[in-house]
């Protein structure tokens, strides 16, 4: 049986002039309580924060765990009770809404398979043969819980998370009453979407530096380092413009040539319209601004800064787009993954913070085109 000793952290990581970092963090917790004032909704601030938290505790329980047995039988429950029966709630929450939208469907008899594999898929990454059987493929330490831990998580919620477009056969999102209920509000505000902004900020650099160990086992600097969260340089800056330009051209013609495979094959695709429901509330350019920053920052940050330098290119790349799996079919979910397949490539040719401009600057430019209506490939043959 294979102890679990605290994951080392080594002063190489550390970067040169970590006091440079400081400002950064400082000007962030400024521009939060900045955003806060003028959006006049600290309470969104409290609201957006549980969606966080039950990965907070996870965290300090998987630290925690390094040396206290109670508290890897904490993190274990904790990671099946909550997150793990929290992600089935969810998927058959959106499953019923959607079988009670459609007539003559129903919902499949291996569904409890499914979901008891998820607690199997869980509890097998803490079993010594599968972390040693991971870290020959994975950049893990098969001897760390806090890894184990890691692998678990990313593991069975990519599995759950697929789950009920499995089922369905379609995103349940696209299958459901949930985007006309979505549709009949009124516009997002401006003051709302600076709340948006200013919960993201708040809740997703914080535990993206907890979730690498801040404070508990690294110090700011090590841990900016860790996250590769650091100030681009200006060559880095027009990589990350030309890359996203670059993306938003290609990705149009490759998503039209996905579409015409998935039509000529038979299979659902993501109606365009439909989508756009998703996001019809924040369709202006204040909301581009607010969903590229939240999107490309808090993804990035945790797929990319906290997972990939642990678990490789692939497997967080999956957890990334299985996270879209409620709203996309797969040929959706193929055109995300290609997407994520750019950032972690550029993950490991330059830093997280790239990444996220990148992702952002892609975000916002799609909504912009969106919303002024400009022409693109697929339009162009739809006509």
């Amino acid at each position: 049986m294979s102890t679990w000793p605290p994951t080392p952290t080594s002063s190489s990581t550390a970067p040169k002039r970590p006091v440079r970092l400081l400002p950064l963090v400082a000007a962030i917790a400024i521009a939060i309580a900045i955003v806060l004032v003028v959006s006049g909704q600290p309470g969104k601030l409290v609201e957006g924060g549980l969606t966080y938290l039950p990965f907070v505790i996870l965290v300090l329980l998987a630290y925690t765990g390094v040396r206290r047995r109670w508290a890897r039988v904490a993190t274990v429950l904790w990671l099946l009770i909550v997150l793990v029966g929290g992600a089935t709630a969810v998927g058959l929450g959106l499953m019923l809404s959607a079988v009670a939208s459609v007539e003559d469907h129903a919902l499949p008899g291996w569904l409890p398979l499914a979901y008891l594999l998820g607690v199997a898929l869980a509890l097998g990454c803490y079993l010594p043969p599968v972390r040693r059987l991971a870290a020959r493929v994975l950049p893990l330490a098969p001897d760390s819980f806090v890894h184990a831990t890691a692998l678990a998580t990313v593991v069975s919620l990519t599995w759950l998370s697929c789950v009920p477009l499995l089922a369905l056969g379609q995103a349940p999102l696209l299958v459901s009453g949930i985007l006309e209920a979505m549709n009949t509000g009124a516009p997002a505000t401006t003051r709302e979407q600076l709340s948006e902004l200013a919960t993201a900020l708040a809740w997703t650099i914080p535990t993206a530096l907890l979730a690498v160990g801040y404070p508990l086992v690294r110090n700011l600097g090590t841990a900016l380092a860790r996250l590769a969260l650091v100030v681009p340089t200006r060559r880095q800056l027009a990589l990350g413009l030309a890359v996203a330009v670059a993306l938003v051209v290609l990705m149009d013609p490759l998503t039209l040539l996905i579409s015409l495979v998935w039509n000529w094959l038979g299979w659902p695709v993501s109606p365009a319209e439909s989508v756009e429901r998703l996001f019809a509330r924040n369709l202006n350019p204040v909301g581009a601004v607010v969903m590229g920053i939240t999107a490309g920052l808090s993804e990035e940050l945790l797929c990319r800064g906290v997972l990939q330098p642990r678990l490789g290119l692939l497997l967080p790349n999956l957890f990334f787009t299985a996270l879209h799996a409620y709203q996309y079919n797969f040929d959706g979910l193929l055109t995300v993954f290609i997407l994520g397949l750019a950032f972690g490539v550029l993950r490991t040719r330059a830093n997280t913070s790239v990444c996220a401009l990148v992702h952002g600057l892609y975000d916002f430019l799609v909504v912009m085109i969106t919303i002024l209506e400009l022409p693109t490939l697929t339009t162009f043959l739809n006509r």
